[in-house]
């Protein structure tokens, strides 16, 4: 059963977004929470986490807030509410529909975050403590909201990906520098908040311009995968 996985946030890829959470609802139905994790695009986070304490409307469902979880990450990352961060992150916004359709009674702890590399590993560890005492809980899902290689061509981005996949063949505290993405930081976090080995399982693998046949000089590469504790 799946803890944790990555989603790209570009909607080109929404069909593949949409599959990779039906196949999450089949996978582990009774999800209650999703942590979000998402970079900060064009750095509009002022404090070192941001949070929103905002619903999501979705076609009509609304994806709420569970504000008693993110009381939780508040005080252990010393997190703002920064409302007006999520008006504009798509890091979000472009995966909440998704939530909300596949699991229309769950809600959500979103939090934005700097995620340049290098990582600022001080600040990173925060959230892998965080995120410590929800890897075993079964109702929570730890989603990591990321987009792999950018504005190359195909065979640039081809060999990028080769790099990446050099973190989901083994995900641990040192192969997460293999991931070369827009959110390194949760990569850091994650294998950074349990000691217990997991491995990751790659959904899907592609890129733009494989979907849409434009743009071959300004690829982003997509990873849809789930990560999945290795039995004792």
């Amino acid at each position: 059963m799946p803890f944790a996985g990555i989603v790209s946030h570009h909607l080109l890829a929404y069909k593949f977004i949409d599959e990779w959470f039906f196949e999450l609802a089949e996978r582990n139905p009774k999800i209650k929470t999703f942590i979000v994790l998402s970079p900060s695009h064009w750095n509009l986070s002022r404090a070192d986490f941001s949070m929103t304490s905002g619903a999501w409307n979705c076609d009509g469902n609304l994806l709420e807030t569970d504000e008693k979880t993110q009381k939780i990450f508040l005080e252990k990352l010393d997190g703002k509410i920064e409302d007006d961060v999520f008006l504009y992150e798509h890091g979000v916004s472009a995966i909440a529909p998704f939530i909300a359709k596949y699991f229309p009674k769950s809600k959500i702890v979103a939090i934005a975050y700097e995620s340049e590399s290098p990582v600022n590993t001080k600040i990173a560890k925060r959230l892998s403590a965080a995120l410590e005492p929800f890897v075993a809980k079964k109702d929570f899902f730890i989603l990591i909201s990321s987009d792999f290689s950018h504005h190359h061509n195909l065979e640039k981005t081809k060999q990028n990906d080769n790099v990446s996949r050099k973190f989901f063949a083994a995900p641990n505290r040192t192969t997460w520098q293999f991931a070369l993405c827009d959110n390194p930081f949760a990569m850091y976090a994650l294998t950074h908040a349990t000691n217990e080995k997991f491995r990751a399982v790659i959904q899907r693998n592609t890129n733009s311009f494989e979907i849409s046949r434009q743009d071959e000089n300004d690829i982003t590469s997509y990873f849809f995968c789930y990560f999945v504790k290795n039995k004792k």
